[in-house]
C-alpha cells in the first residue's frame, strides 16, 4: 500500500503495525511469514515517506532558526506557520 503523503504514511504505519502485532502474537507459520512479508512492504513505504517528510520539516525549521537569528520577521512568521502545520502531523493531540 503506497504512502503518498505524511497523513497517509502515519495512518498506514499505525494500521500495519497493528496488523503485524496481531500476526506476531500467534504461532509463526509459513502462511504467517508470507503475510508478514507483505505487511513489511507497506510499513517500509510508510517509514520512507515519513523520513522524507521529516527532512522537509527539518528544512522548514531551519528557515525559522536562521530567520530568528537575522531578525527576519516575515520569514519567521511564514516558515514558523508552515513548520507548525507540518510538525503537528507527527504528534498525537
Amino acid at each position: 500500500k503506497p504512502s503518498e503523503n505524511l497523513d497517509q504514511a502515519m495512518q498506514n504505519l499505525a494500521e500495519y503495525n497493528q496488523k503485524l502485532k496481531t500476526v506476531l502474537s500467534n504461532k509463526l507459520t509459513p502462511q504467517a511469514m508470507a503475510e508478514i512479508h507483505q505487511l513489511t512492504y507497506t510499513l517500509e513505504n510508510a517509514l520512507n515517506k515519513i523520513d522524507s517528510e521529516i527532512e522537509q520539516i527539518k528544512e522548514t525549521l531551519e528557515h525559522v532558526h536562521v530567520g530568528s537569528e537575522s531578525m527576519n520577521y516575515d520569514e519567521v512568521k511564514q516558515s514558523g506557520k508552515a513548520y507548525i502545520e507540518q510538525a503537528t502531523k507527527l504528534v498525537k493531540p
